[in-house]
């Protein structure tokens, strides 16, 4: 890898140490970075689009790193603009020009809630748009992860605040089709931590621990459905 985007990974990394998300930390940023190599695997990419994908993953959260504190309402909206922002002003200050740094800037603009497909049709050729794919399975995946899981549980214990969000977030998981992934290898991972969250959320303390907080019919509902859709992808796969 260039040695000048490394400085850029490096970077990426220092802002994600500081962030006050514990949701969208170093170790999120990490994770996706990891899915985004293995998912990567299967597609035929060139060095500059490798390049471009794992500089994105470092950089997706990095606006995140503004805020003194976690929001659950704006930073949804606004996140991946502002670290695409981000990414192309540290690119203007090292002096990075090229199609590395420009294509890595474009994938986190378009990977926007709200403006993303817009942006796509705009910025992204279709030859590059599998590694816009690539990064929405990568962060995606991320949201059943065990660990980041067990983060959150903690947070609700003092604060109403990450209860209710990751109340929401338990039901939008399961209720949506958040998990309609692009790319097949993201399908195979997403099978392994489906899994291992549901083996998780059903021991007995980890149970007992969120009827604090969610009905008993609409946890068992929401369990149902997760065993639902890993039924599903174990057979689509």
């Amino acid at each position: 890898m260039d040695e000048r985007v490394k400085k850029l990974l490096i970077l990426a990394e220092n802002f994600m140490r500081q962030s006050k998300d514990p949701v969208h930390d170093l170790s999120h940023v990490k994770r996706v970075v990891s899915h985004c190599r293995s998912i990567s695997k299967e597609s035929s990419l060139s060095n500059e689009q490798y390049q471009a994908l794992i500089l994105s993953a470092w950089w997706h959260d990095a606006g995140r790193t503004l805020n003194k504190k976690a929001s659950f309402v704006l930073m949804p909206f606004v996140d991946d603009t502002l670290s695409a922002l981000m990414l192309w002003y540290w690119t203007i200050r090292f002096g990075l020009f090229g199609s590395v740094v420009g294509m890595a800037t474009r994938i986190i603009f378009c990977k926007s809630m709200g403006t993303g497909t817009v942006l796509t049709k705009i910025l992204l050729r279709k030859k590059n748009r599998i590694l816009l794919d690539i990064l929405k399975d990568a962060d995606a995946l991320d949201l059943l992860n065990v660990e980041r899981s067990k983060v959150i549980c903690n947070l609700a214990e003092s604060s109403i605040k990450y209860r209710i969000a990751y109340r929401i977030m338990i039901r939008w998981i399961f209720v949506t089709n958040q998990f309609e992934f692009r790319t097949q290898s993201a399908k195979e991972l997403f099978i392994q931590i489906l899994r291992n969250f549901l083996e998780w959320i059903k021991q007995t303390e980890v149970y007992e621990w969120h009827l604090n907080f969610i009905p008993k019919h609409k946890l068992d509902k929401n369990i149902a459905i997760g065993e639902l859709k890993l039924i599903q992808f174990s057979t689509i796969i």
